[in-house]
């Protein structure tokens, strides 16, 4: 054999090498364990000629491109726990999934959410140093933070190549405190690290559990550009844990727990919208699953649009928008469901008859918090969010501090229920939502062209009335309207009705009763 085709010989075992450890690399359980249940690394060593006959290691030949080979089998993590994160991990997921079944496979296992700080490899004794560490570090970090809470916003979507798609952790203050702590642990676990590097994120996707020959080929940003804008929520960062990746999970399907430290007083970084750890809500267990599942809202609280002007306006865009785009039916909102929406909430049985209450109590801590006789929100001009959602808009002034007052209360005295806590009150009044088109002739975005003529409607005056208790899930009633579990009327009627277009006072006051439970209502 020449020299020349051993060389090409060489480089080509050493890129099956490459690969292989590449692979082995990227594996979800990295590392296997013996009968005895004791961390087992392969470093099987061939030899070969090179050039004159020098012996040298296949090993030997990678350590510039490797600098270990040894694989975590444990490692230092914050645990996921705000349910609002993990429901809209699991909609990402779903999201990505039913774009191609096949993608299922790489789906990360909800429950198992959270931040990696470090990972780490440890034998059984090593496993009791880092236990000791751990237990011993809670003091250090919280002079090193100088804080009583620590929250991580998760946003956006990211990718590692063609290998990961995961939520993003906002670079901002709290996000360096976090990068701290994991340098904290890597001053006094150097020994045990496999790998420092710092890129804190959330997996939701991870291509290198599809194995075979029927791997698929995907473009990640692609599967996920419809979602890429997702704003998760804020983790209350609560505990740290020594998570490891050998044992078999957990009855909640979460990584077996070796040591965990709390950082600050759980009633100072409580995920205001868990509702597994609050007493208003006893029954619900915390199991992630379920949770995700529970707390996805099905009931809300919402003021009904009356005024027949700005129905009539509303019905006025919508049929130019459907003019110049007949595949956007589906995503056209009932008119008659107009509205603009205070809260969202999920609800059990339980929940409904409390939030009821609550709300019947609400009127006059109301009228004292605002001060008013009246409420009349201006809706003018059209706005978006992304291409996805086109809205009729609330101006911005006093009287939208007014309805920003009232969105605040019920944040305070339904917190146990809401759905989405952290996000920004946004009212407006739904247009048009591609979230309502399902099936393969989905339109993937509503082009700005198809109402930028009427960008500049005025659509009216709404005098607010009323509050409601609404359903998601219940039938609408004869008029298209959502089911009304609870109302209150916040102002007398003759001085906050809407008129008519003859200057006539109208007023709507049907109410319809129904049983929740067994109770009357």
């Amino acid at each position: 054999m020449s020299n020349n085709d051993e060389t090409v010989q060489d480089v080509a075992e050493y890129n099956s090498m490459k690969m292989e450890l590449v692979e082995h690399n990227d594996a979800e359980e990295r590392g296997h364990s013996d009968e005895n249940g004791e961390f087992v690394e392969i470093v099987e060593v061939n030899t070969m000629e090179v050039g004159g006959g020098e012996q040298v290691t296949k090993q030997d030949k990678m350590k510039k491109s490797f600098k270990t080979t040894t694989r975590p089998n444990y490692f230092l993590a914050a645990q996921i726990t705000n349910t609002t994160i993990l429901a809209r991990l699991k909609e990402v997921q779903e999201n990505i999934c039913g774009k191609n079944e096949a993608l299922r496979k790489a789906a990360i296992a909800i429950p198992t959410s959270h931040i990696k700080l470090n990972a780490l490899h440890l034998d059984g004794e090593s496993v009791k140093k880092v236990q000791t560490i751990l237990q011993n570090s809670l003091e250090p970090i919280k002079e090193m933070l100088k804080t009583e809470a620590l929250k991580i916003t998760v946003d956006k979507i990211g990718n590692f190549g063609k290998e990961v798609v995961f939520a993003a952790i906002t670079k901002d203050e709290e996000f360096e405190n976090l990068k701290k702590i994991q340098r904290y642990f890597s001053g006094i676990m150097g020994d045990y690290e496999v790998d420092r590097k710092f890129k804190p994120n959330i997996p939701i996707m991870k291509f290198t559990k599809l194995r075979g020959k029927k791997r698929v080929k995907i473009s990640p940003k692609e599967i996920y550009s419809e979602v890429e804008n997702t704003h998760f929520g804020v983790e209350n960062i609560q505990t740290i844990q020594l998570l490891s990746m050998m044992d078999k999970k957990d009855a909640n399907g979460y990584y077996k727990s070796y040591q965990e430290i709390q950082l600050f007083d759980e009633k100072m970084t409580e995920n205001c919208d868990a509702a597994a750890t609050t007493s208003e809500n006893p029954k619900v267990e915390n199991k992630k699953e379920e949770v995700i599942t529970k707390m996805r809202p099905n009931f809300f609280l919402a003021s009904p649009i009356t005024n027949p002007e700005i129905l009539d306006k509303l019905k006025e865009v919508q049929d130019s928008m459907l003019a110049k785009n007949r595949n956007l039916e589906r995503a056209a909102v009932r008119i008659c469901t107009s509205h603009i929406t205070l809260k969202v909430m999920h609800l059990d049985e339980e929940g409904v008859r409390r939030v009821q209450t609550i709300l019947q109590d609400s009127r006059e801590p109301l009228k004292e918090l605002l001060k008013t006789d009246t409420l009349k929100i201006t809706v003018d001009k059209i706005g978006h969010f992304g291409k996805e959602v086109v809205f009729a808009d609330i101006t911005k002034d006093e009287e939208f501090e007014n309805l920003k007052k009232i969105n605040k209360y019920f944040s305070e005295v339904v917190s146990a229920y809401d759905s989405e806590p952290t996000r920004e009150f946004n009212p407006h009044i739904t247009l048009m939502k591609l979230g309502n088109m399902r099936g393969k002739k989905r339109v993937k975005k509503i082009e700005r062209e198809i109402y930028s003529e009427l960008e500049n409607t005025h659509f009216g005056v709404e005098n607010v009335r009323t509050i409601q208790l609404l359903s998601m899930k219940d039938k609408k009633d004869e008029n298209g309207y959502y089911k009304s579990y609870q109302e209150i009327q916040l102002f007398d009627t003759e001085k906050c009705g809407n008129s008519d277009e003859n200057g006539e006072f109208v007023e709507i006051v049907e109410v319809n009763t129904m049983e929740v439970g067994g109770d009357e209502q």
